[in-house]
């Protein structure tokens, strides 16, 4: 509530407030949360806020940890605070927005981005590096806590914040439906129901989220995606939950390669492979299956099944000595890049007189 006055969130309450000769508001700010009449700007708490994160995600980035470690305090921090209040208020929260800022948290200043996006946030970011998603969960949880409290009383699905949940939700291939049941393809979110079952909902739409980032990547102009649709791959239920259930267990450089992001400077050389003296075009297969640079790496034959071959997992699931070989190498490229790397700006320096290269580093996931 504004020292000054009243908040009203309609146009009628704000004509007869304003026909009294009363002072309003058409946003007031509650719990943190800025509420009131939509569609309106950034309020300055809600500016305030996102600088405040921005920060966040500078420092965050700068934290001598692994990516996954760093993910995993973006959510925590990040996550929670960018989503508190998000759909309630009748307002969407801005993803590409956030997405700058959960990518700075956990990748820092890297620059390369050869992973596939939608891969990198199903094995590394999790589903709270998707802020609609996260705030969508939320509202959901808080409508059954609500609806529970008052048997009998109806959804009201004209309000402005059943209007963006429904808006949210559809991204996600889900329905809003008149008596408060969300539906997808293999699934349904019931706010009726006792609150007992929200984790179970919760947990269905998450695997629901997953094969929206599975299907995304695989309709993808990706080499990989593309393997993967040559060779048929279905998104199922079971795979999702085969992938996801490993990738907690796998290193970084495992995780990198299961998402795509293999990018070492064999990849930025129009002619043969510089790791080694053989004449081969560099490209991925060389790197991971014939470069003799890594020969001492290999104990495992390149897998029949090609796409296991290049992000170590597939139909099946995940192949855990493939990928381990193969994060290995990825892990000696990067260091032979790294080193690269080095030599080059030294050399571009001392040409500049001291200026300053923008090479990108190898390491990037």
């Amino acid at each position: 509530m504004d020292t000054g006055g009243g908040q009203c969130s309609t146009y009628e309450a704000l004509l007869n407030f304003q026909r009294g000769g009363d002072a309003v508001s058409t946003v007031g700010t509650i719990l943190g949360v800025s509420l009131g009449m939509t569609p309106r700007q950034d309020t300055l708490h809600e500016k305030d806020r996102v600088a405040a994160a921005n920060r966040c995600a500078s420092r965050i980035g700068c934290l001598p940890v692994s990516l996954r470690f760093r993910a995993a305090i973006a959510a925590l921090v990040l996550t929670s605070k960018m989503s508190w209040g998000a759909l309630f208020n009748g307002r969407s929260p801005n993803p590409k927005q956030f997405y700058k800022m959960f990518k700075t948290a956990v990748h820092g200043n890297l620059k390369n981005a050869r992973a596939s996006v939608p891969l990198t946030k199903f094995f590394l970011w999790g589903h709270r590096g998707d802020i609609l998603f996260v705030a969508c969960q939320n509202l959901l949880k808080a409508l059954t806590s609500w609806r529970a409290a008052r048997p009998g009383v109806n959804l009201k699905l004209d309000t402005s914040a059943m209007k963006a949940c429904r808006k949210a939700l559809d991204g996600f291939q889900c329905n809003l439906n008149a008596d408060g049941r969300v539906s997808w393809p293999q699934g349904f979110w019931d706010t009726c129901a006792p609150l007992g079952f929200c984790d179970r909902f919760a947990h269905n739409l998450r695997v629901q989220w997953r094969k929206i980032m599975l299907s995304s990547w695989l309709s993808a102009d990706r080499n990989d995606a593309s393997i993967a649709r040559e060779a048929n791959l279905g998104v199922s239920t079971e795979l999702v939950e085969k992938l996801h259930t490993t990738a907690s267990t796998c290193a970084g450089h495992e995780i990198a390669i299961m998402c795509g992001g293999l990018l070492t400077h064999v990849h930025l050389q129009d002619g043969s492979c510089n790791l080694c003296s053989s004449g081969h075009f560099p490209t991925t297969e060389h790197l991971l299956w014939d470069c003799p640079r890594f020969q001492d790496v290999r104990t495992l034959p390149p897998p029949q099944e090609l796409l296991v071959a290049r992000l170590g997992w597939g139909a099946s699931g995940v192949n855990h000595p493939c990928v381990s070989q193969m994060g290995r190498i990825r892990e000696r490229a990067c260091a032979a890049n790294r080193r690269r790397s080095t030599i080059d700006e030294d050399d571009i320096a001392a040409l500049n007189f001291g200026g300053a290269a923008d090479n990108a580093d190898s390491a990037a996931f």
